[in-house]
């Protein structure tokens, strides 16, 4: 199972908190926040400032790294996410 929340704004905290509500219930093997936008003031600062890549945990497993959500920003001209803000990854 994959979750992937798409934004048409600016990603918040309050986006991330919510998709780590339903990600750390539902413990899927992937979870995304992607826009086209971009990342609020907010996120940046908790992300690459003071470096909370903690904050996107969402499963943890002995032995095992942990599953995180992956922020990143959409691209619609290649329609991928740019690899370039990706944020977070996957522990499988």
């Amino acid at each position: 199972m994959a979750f992937v929340e798409c934004k048409n704004t600016k990603l918040t905290l309050a986006h991330l908190s919510q998709l780590l509500g339903y990600s750390r219930i539902a413990q899927p093997l992937y979870s995304f926040l992607i826009s086209p936008i971009g990342f609020s003031r907010m996120l940046v600062s908790l992300l690459q400032e003071y470096q909370r890549h903690d904050v996107l945990e969402y499963h943890w497993e002995a032995g095992r790294i942990p599953r995180k959500v992956v922020v990143a920003q959409w691209q619609p001209s290649t329609a991928n996410l740019n690899r370039n803000t990706m944020i977070g990854g996957v522990g499988i």
